[in-house]
Formats: structure tokens, C-alpha cells, sequence
């Protein structure tokens, strides 16, 4: 049954391992926030613009170079794929003045001097500022790729298409591509590369670290078949309900790694304490029986860990939480099978570093100095919620590529040579009996951007009023605002724009003129400083728009900004239900209310250990670690379980406190030490990835392990001691 099952989710698991980074993946369909997104996308197509930029500093105006940019151009547009263009190759002008009834391509196809082309840049300074920057050493396209069912998956298809075109015409390393498909595209192929390299990697050595533990190859068949089967199906299962993987669900193998190895790992030290009173099937069936019931409630609090992520505002990570919990019982399930399978045909390989005597030495030092230790164990504490104040709770997503990466130089490149060039759309709403046309509709977008523009990292506004300054600006100067009142102007504008720029004017405003598109070009920044640039651009509306018209941020930089909010919201919930979900499985675990705050409480120490590192490191709290608390917990309260049921065995047995203490710390103080041990080298690896939230991931996981095995060997000795006597 299993093996059908397997060959039934193979095509699954292919689909699952498609990756798919873009926004709407961190968003519930239901989402008041996506409201506006649609619409945008409903009347102005796609918001995954690419902004592409041509540099030559020798200059653009000679008839090679715009020839070029002409023959891009006409390939370009030529695809099905490709919905619009702005650029220089595609470009149309006015023949001769700008009331004038004929248009020509500012690029023709036959014969033209540069001369010609100058001098129609100069009557057209809207197109000119849209084209060039001051001396005409770069230029700037706008491609915007078109909408379809199926665009999160032919993206990639689609940018490999645009850039093998540019790079025919064009010399790469004078041509650079921005923009939000871009970075979503960089990102997923950066999330395949370290989620398959540090998948192998991790699983190579953990792997190793037990062969040299155990010294049993069939060990290492088991913990590699347990952590397989359990990946295998959970991502087979992911694929089957129609996920791809993104920043968070490329964790999920590497979280069933630890749950696994912690089981597994568990099952065999349980099978070494038993082996010299038991032989073959029955040793492994003891084993198994010895390891259930604490095995079973580590599987269970760990679960309610992940689930507690239900509770996030954000799908990416009810997403993640689910299918953890779903890799974790499988795990569970997985390390019983396999272990009642192979492991009687072996005789007991029980672990070769022999642990014990040093961690005797440990508890003895611990509770001959228990108030040195005790102070020294508050400062730490005191240290690491420090750090936890310092946190900032941000995310910038181009922050996660190296800085060698060929996304962030490109980003890096579009700044230095063009200006800020970040798209950020907002819909304009004229009130009721006004329209984009309207003359006071007009003089107030105008005076509204202009004030805009007085914004720190804010490049350039354009929006439907900016079709009338070019004209207006010729003939009336400086005095070209007033004439926006002018009803007979604006409406010869209007029809002539139209027209004879039609795909400009359906760029800033629908049809029928019932609402119409402001577009900013901004600096990179983190959605922290995009929301306080948000709230600016609101306040100014209010005060400049008046009762003309109204504004809504949409596209998509208006989500991106409200991630902040919802990573606070999700770290705080799911945190807070996880606490309460792990408490009360302890407590039913140990039916024993003081003995389950006591068992809770060391479990705190590594969450605040790995969040304070992260204050004093300056490390976000983002989209890539708004889980990281209720994770820590989840896996840290598994080693308590093991630690508390040999503790409340040993002292039904007959046994004082203080020996069953001890007694517990050499029997399962050793699983936890090696556990801990594979565990930490096998996440710590994760540092060199390329991708930030991997590394993140990585070193966050690897300290946290480390901040656990402290607690378990160090705090809950001394708890137990003190209120468990």
C-alpha cells in the first residue's frame, strides 16, 4: 500500500518542487488587502513590470545605438507574452508641434538622422524624461508581461525570453533588469539551488555524524529511510493539493530532518540502555515500548507548535505549519515502521562517545555552586531579553541575495545609472460626477505630485495629468498649471492624446476615465520604510486631493508594506498558542501541574537565547523568521519530555530526587547531547547558502539547539532541584 502510494504522488512531488516566490503566496484569498491589488491588475494588467536599462557612456543618440534599441523593440513585442512596452524603439511623436494631427515613430524604420530625432525629444519633454536621462547616456524600457491564468508559472519562461532578446541586441553587461518579477524570479531560483544543496548537505552530515557515533551502517539506513519516507510523502501530499515551494516551504524537509533524527536517535538509546537485558525482537520491541509514550507526546507538542501557526494572518505560513505537522506524525510513524524492520537484524551498535561520567561531573559542579551558577544563569537570561527589545520587525526582500548576485548588482546598477526606479502604483478615485478629464481633477493631481516628489526617495510621479504638461508647458511656460482650467485646452489634449499616444493614456486611466493611475518610481527599501512612506503619501492626498479625489496604494508594494504588521501578528499568535497548546499536552503527558511549569519553563531560555542573538546581531524579524519562536519551542519541549518521563519513572522506582535526577541525566542526557550534537553541525552548514533566509534559518536553528541542550543539562536540573525535591 505504501509503495502505491508512493508511485501515485510521484508526479506530486515533482510539482511540488516547482518554486513559486511571488507575493500572493504569503496572502489569504480573502484578504480585504488584495482588493485593490486586483483591481489594479483587473484595469491595468500586470504589476510585474520589468524595468529594463540600457547604459553606453559613450552615448545613445547615433544611429547604431537606436537602431538597436529599434530592432529590441520590434522583437520584443512581436511575443504573445508581452502585453505593452515604453521604450525608445517603439516610441511615437509628434511631427510638428503637439496640436499638430500626425504622428511618426520617433525611431522610423528607414533612413533618419540624429538630428531629427533630437529635436523631436526636445518638443516631447514628457516622452524625453520618460526615455533618457539628462545627457542621454542611458535609457529606460517598460515591459509589462501580459496576465494570464498561468503566469506565476511560465514567469520564469517569459524573463528568459526578454533577456536572451536583449542580450542579441544588446551587450549584456552594459544591460541591467529590475523590477518585482525579476526579484520573485532571482528568488526562486536561489530557494532551488540551497534547498536542494543543503538538503544533500545536511542529510550528508547528519548522516556521517552517526555512522561515527554508531558505528552500524544499518543505523544509518534507518535514520536515512525514516527521514526519505517521512520527506517524500509530506511533499508528495504538499504537491497533491496544488502547493509549489516558496521561502518557508523549502524548511519543511529540513524540519523533518531534526523531528526524525530526535526520534530516531531516542529509539537507539533506549535499545543500548536495554541491550544487556534483552536479545533480538524482543530488545527492539522494548525499545520501541520504552520510547512510545514520550516519543508519541514530543510528536504531539510539536505538531501543536506548527499548527499554532494557523493562527497567522499570513497563508505562507499556515501553509508551512500544516505541512510541518504533517512531515512530523509522519516521521513518528515512519521511525516505528522502519525500526521494527530493520533494526532486528542487528546486533546493538550502542553509542561509542561515552557521555555519562562528564555529564555526572556537570550536574555535580551545577548543584555544589547552584548560586554562582543560578546569577549566572539570570545575567544570561537578562543579556538575551536585552537583545529580544532590540529586535526590529522588518523585511527587505532584495536583502535576501548575496551582494554579488546578479539581481542585487543589476538593482544596484538601475540606481547608479538611472535614478530610483522601484515601481509604486496607486489608484486615483475622482469623486462622484468628475472624471480623470476633469480640469480640477486635473490641477489637483498635478499639485499633488508635485508634492510628492518633495518626498525623500521619491524619483519621478507621472500619472494622466502628466500627458497635458509637455504641451502646455511649451506654449504657456511656467504659467502651464493655470491653464489646466482651461476647459477647451484639456479637452483637445485629452482627444489628441487619445489619439496619438493611446497606449500612455490607457498606462494612467481606464476607458471611460473612472479611475486613474498615479505611478511613483521609489527607492529600494524595507516594507517598514515603504509603510511610513505610505502613510506620508496618504497624509499629503488628504490634504492636497481634498474632496476631488481619493487615493488607494495598490499593486504590488501596498502588500509588501503591510507585511510588518502581519509578521508581529503572526509572531506574537502563533507563539502565544503555542505556549498554550505545548502546556496543556504536558500537562496531560505528566497529569502533574507543578512538574509541567517546571518542565515548561526551561524551554523559554532557548527562545529568548536565539531572539536575543538576533537583537544584538541586528538580524530581522521577518517574513523568513516570523515562525522562528513557536519553532524553537516546539522541538526544544521534546528533549524536556524524554528528560521529565525517565525523571517520574526513576523516582516511581523507588529512587530520591537527586537519583533520579542523575540517573535520568546519564541515561537520556546522552540522547540529548548527541542529538544536539548531529543537529547543530547538520544546520549550521546552512550559513554558507546564498539565499539570507536560509543562512537565517540556518544559524538561528543551530544557536536555538545550542540554547536547548544548555537548558535541559543546565536549567531544568536546577528547576527540578529547587521545586521538585
Amino acid at each position: 500500500m505504501l509503495l502505491g502510494a508512493a508511485v501515485f504522488l510521484f508526479p506530486y512531488l515533482q510539482k511540488a518542487l516547482e518554486v513559486d516566490n511571488s507575493l500572493m503566496v504569503w496572502f489569504l484569498e480573502e484578504d480585504p488587502a488584495l482588493e485593490p491589488y486586483h483591481e489594479f491588475q483587473q484595469h491595468f494588467g500586470n504589476d510585474e513590470v520589468v524595468i529594463m536599462v540600457y547604459n553606453r557612456k559613450e552615448g545613445l543618440l547615433n544611429t547604431a545605438e537606436l537602431k538597436k534599441l529599434r530592432a529590441f523593440s520590434d522583437s520584443l513585442i512581436k511575443s504573445e507574452d508581452i502585453a505593452g512596452l515604453i521604450g525608445v524603439g517603439n516610441a511615437r511623436t509628434v511631427s510638428s508641434g503637439t496640436f499638430n494631427s500626425t504622428t511618426r515613430a520617433l525611431i522610423p524604420k528607414g533612413d533618419f538622422t540624429v538630428i531629427e530625432v533630437e529635436q523631436a525629444l526636445r518638443e516631447n519633454p514628457f516622452l524625453r524624461d520618460q526615455l533618457f536621462n539628462e545627457d542621454y547616456t542611458t535609457t529606460r524600457l517598460i515591459i509589462q508581461p501580459r496576465q494570464s491564468a498561468d503566469f506565476d508559472k511560465r514567469r520564469g519562461d517569459i524573463l528568459n525570453y526578454i533577456y536572451s532578446t536583449a542580450l542579441h541586441y544588446l551587450p549584456s553587461e552594459q544591460t541591467y533588469f529590475g523590477g518585482i518579477g525579476v526579484i520573485y524570479q532571482g528568488l526562486n531560483q536561489l530557494s532551488k539551488t540551497d534547498f536542494s544543496r543543503f538538503l544533500g548537505l545536511g542529510y550528508l552530515m547528519m548522516f556521517i555524524l552517526i555512522w561515527l557515533i554508531y558505528h552500524r551502517l544499518i543505523y544509518v539506513i534507518y535514520a536515512v529511510g525514516t527521514i526519505a519516507f517521512s520527506t517524500y510523502y509530506t511533499l508528495g501530499i504538499y504537491g497533491l493539493l496544488g502547493y509549489r515551494l516558496n521561502l518557508m516551504s523549502a524548511l519543511i524537509p529540513m524540519i523533518i530532518i531534526l523531528l526524525c533524527i530526535m526520534d530516531v536517535m531516542h529509539i537507539l538509546n533506549e535499545k543500548g540502555k536495554l541491550s544487556k537485558e534483552y536479545k533480538g525482537d524482543e530488545l527492539v520491541r522494548k525499545s520501541l515500548a520504552g520510547v512510545w509514550k514520550p516519543c508519541l507526546f514530543t510528536t504531539l507538542t510539536t505538531m501543536a507548535g506548527f499548527l499554532s501557526l494557523l493562527v497567522s494572518p499570513m497563508a505562507v505560513l499556515k501553509e508551512f505549519g500544516a505541512f510541518s505537522a504533517l512531515g512530523i506524525a509522519l516521521g513518528l510513524f515512519f521511525s516505528y515502521l522502519l525500526g521494527a524492520a530493520l533494526l532486528p537484524k542487528v546486533r546493538n551498535g550502542r553509542a561509542q562517545i561515552n557521555t555519562s561520567k562528564r555529564l555526572l561531573s556537570l550536574e555535580s559542579f551545577i548543584m555544589r555552586y547552584k548560586k554562582q551558577v543560578s546569577a549566572g544563569l539570570i545575567a544570561l537570561v537578562g543579556l538575551a531579553v536585552w537583545g529580544t527589545w532590540r529586535i526590529v520587525t522588518d523585511t527587505f526582500t532584495i536583502g535576501y541575495f548575496p551582494e554579488d548576485h546578479s539581481v542585487y548588482q543589476d538593482s544596484e546598477n538601475i540606481e547608479k545609472h538611472w535614478g530610483y526606479y522601484m515601481p509604486l502604483d496607486i489608484l486615483v478615485y475622482p469623486a462622484d460626477s468628475l472624471d480623470m478629464r476633469s480640469p480640477v481633477v486635473l490641477e489637483r493631481l498635478s499639485h499633488f505630485s508635485d508634492s510628492l516628489e518633495q518626498l525623500s526617495g521619491i524619483a519621478e510621479v507621472r500619472s494622466y495629468h502628466s500627458l497635458y504638461k509637455g504641451p502646455l508647458e511649451e506654449r504657456y511656460g511656467d504659467k502651464w498649471q493655470e491653464k489646466l482650467y482651461s476647459k477647451t485646452l484639456t479637452k483637445n489634449i485629452a482627444r489628441r492624446s487619445e489619439q496619438y499616444y493611446p497606449e500612455l493614456v490607457r498606462h494612467f486611466a481606464t476607458p471611460d476615465y473612472s479611475l486613474g493611475r498615479l505611478y511613483l518610481t521609489s527607492k529600494m527599501t524595507t516594507a517598514r520604510g515603504l509603510t511610513a512612506k505610505m502613510d506620508s503619501i496618504k497624509s499629503i492626498a488628504s490634504r492636497v486631493l481634498g474632496e476631488t479625489a481619493s487615493i488607494k496604494p495598490s499593486g504590488y508594494q501596498s502588500l509588501y508594506a503591510g507585511i510588518v504588521n502581519y509578521i508581529t501578528q503572526s509572531q506574537i499568535n502563533s507563539f502565544a498558542m503555542a505556549v498554550l497548546l505545548i502546556f496543556l499536552l504536558v500537562w496531560l503527558f505528566l497529569k502533574d501541574l507543578r512538574l509541567s511549569l517546571i518542565s515548561l519553563l526551561p524551554n523559554f531560555f532557548p527562545v529568548f537565547f536565539m531572539l536575543g542573538f538576533m537583537g544584538w546581531a541586528g538580524i530581522y524579524l521577518d517574513s523568513a523568521t516570523a515562525s522562528i519562536a513557536a519553532i524553537v519551542l516546539s522541538f526544544s519541549i521534546d528533549d524536556t519530555i524524554h528528560f521529565v518521563y525517565h525523571y517520574r519513572k526513576s523516582k516511581r522506582e523507588g529512587y530520591t530526587s537527586g537519583e533520579a535526577r542523575r540517573l535520568t541525566i546519564m541515561h537520556v542526557g546522552r540522547a540529548i547531547v548527541l542529538t544536539s550534537t548531529v543537529l547543530f553541525f547538520g544546520y549550521i552548514l546552512m550559513v554558507f547558502g546564498e539565499l539570507k533566509s536560509v543562512v537565517y534559518f540556518g544559524l538561528l536553528t543551530a544557536i536555538a539547539i545550542a540554547g536547548a541542550l544548555f537548558s535541559q543539562l543546565v536549567i531544568f536540573p536546577l528547576l527540578l532541584a529547587r521545586f521538585d525535591r
